[in-house]
């Protein structure tokens, strides 16, 4: 873990390419974990403040919160640059998950 979701309207003719922006995150990021997730949504709508792609990231809370800034930001600036825009036009909002509130492979997950 860290697991990002990144909402995207392709009527904006956005297409994001999920592998390429998992490896610019590790890059911005300084971090090569193979525990990092991305997954990329198509959504059809978006209503009120528009922004090109809404990204939600889930941390656990054992992690610093230099480490979790990091990690966020670089999040918003791997996907800005490779959908080739401004930061912002991407929103991006941590999540921190205790411990016990994770289920993996069918059990808990503590750390």
């Amino acid at each position: 873990m860290p697991i990002a979701h990144c909402h995207y309207m392709p009527s904006e003719g956005i297409e994001i390419d999920a592998q390429r922006v998992l490896n610019r995150w590790k890059q911005l990021a300084h971090c090569n974990s193979e525990e990092m997730t991305l997954i990329t949504s198509a959504i059809s709508q978006q209503a009120g403040k528009q922004y090109k792609v809404v990204c939600y990231l889930y941390l656990p809370d054992c992690w610093e919160k230099t480490q979790s800034e990091k990690l966020q930001t670089a999040l918003s600036h791997a996907v800005s640059k490779e959908l080739g825009f401004s930061t912002q036009h991407v929103i991006v909002m941590r999540g921190i998950l205790s411990s016990g509130f994770v289920v993996e492979n069918g059990h808990i997950v503590n750390w």
